[in-house]
């Protein structure tokens, strides 16, 4: 995300990747994995910058070699409200989520975001941010927001 705070105002504060297998021939993206789907996951995921299967088997070793789908999810702060533009760019298809409603949170030193207890229970309501669904070659789609300052839960 960018937009008119710095990136290091809006940055991820970490993670979480699943791996999941798909039929053969599956043209969009699943709405929910299938029951025994899951290959594996991890919370070791700092940033969102995935190329190529290698880089999906460095977090899910058991990342198979065609027809998966992963799911990430994770939260990110925005310390200054202004317009921001969230992109995909995939290959074969991908779908980006958040919900509008900022995650309450309580002031952290050094700047850090420290999500309120009352997040953890909160239901999501996620929203359709960028649509890039289907099979297709590696395509770039964006989206612009206005986002107030708070912490957002991002799915994708």
């Amino acid at each position: 995300a960018e937009g008119a705070s710095s990136l290091g105002d809006c940055r991820a504060t970490g993670w979480n990747i699943k791996v999941f297998r798909v039929p053969d021939g599956t043209d969009v993206m699943p709405a929910a994995a299938a029951p025994g789907s899951l290959v594996g996951q991890s919370t070791s995921l700092r940033v969102v910058d995935i190329n190529g299967q290698g880089a999906f088997r460095s977090f899910v070793p058991g990342c198979p070699d065609a027809w998966f789908a992963w799911s990430i999810e994770g939260v990110v702060p925005i310390a200054q409200g202004g317009d921001y533009q969230f992109a995909t760019t995939s290959d074969d298809g991908s779908l980006l989520y958040y919900d509008p409603a900022p995650l309450p949170t309580l002031d952290a030193t050094g700047g850090g975001l420290m999500l309120a207890p009352e997040a953890l229970g909160r239901p999501r309501k996620f929203q359709l941010l960028v649509d890039d669904d289907g099979l297709h070659g590696a395509v770039t789609r964006t989206r612009t927001v206005t986002l107030a300052p708070g912490a957002y839960a991002v799915r994708a």
